[in-house]
């Protein structure tokens, strides 16, 4: 009679194990079909150039980075460029009574110019002025939808930004 309960114990724990083992690689499969579909929506959106990117974090060159409220953004669609981002380092021109200091951008047309030689990487360069500063902007997407963004220019400190691309869940 104990042989039998020992027997029918191990035989319960053999199904629950293999069991849990066909849910795991379901599991693993459905979120690697989801990791491709969002891959494919990046490569689309890129592609198309329809890129609209929420900012979430702001890494300034001699500053701390810092976590942002909603309403930073960079979007493309086609050859025209929207942006708002906020700018937090030092400027080596001086700024007249309520100049704007981040880098505001409003139906600008742009010249991009792509490098799509790294797997899983698309990388976007393009300059254009906000205000009267020349930036060069590099944008960097990633396929699961991360964006890096790096604005250089003569007049202020470098500045990046992270941040994720939007509508491609």
């Amino acid at each position: 009679m104990k042989n039998l309960k020992f027997l029918l114990t191990g035989i319960i724990i053999m199904v629950i194990i293999s069991s849990c083992g066909a849910a795991s690689a379901e599991r693993k499969a459905i979120k690697k079909a989801q990791e491709q579909q969002v891959a494919l929506n990046v490569e689309k959106s890129v592609k198309e150039k329809e890129i609209d990117i929420l900012i979430n974090k702001i890494l300034p060159l001699n500053y701390p980075s810092r976590t942002t409220q909603q309403g930073y953004f960079l979007k493309i669609k086609g050859d025209i460029l929207e942006c708002y981002l906020p700018y937090f380092g030092v400027a080596r021109t001086a700024t007249l009574g309520t100049e704007e200091q981040s880098i505001k951008i409003e139906k600008k047309k742009i010249v991009i110019a792509e490098d799509f030689s790294k797997k899983g990487e698309y990388l976007l360069f393009f300059k254009t002025y906000s205000g009267k500063d020349l930036w060069e902007i590099t944008v960097q997407i990633y396929d699961n939808g991360k964006v890096n963004i790096g604005c250089s220019s003569n007049s202020k400190d470098y500045i990046s930004y992270m941040g994720d691309l939007q509508n491609i869940w």
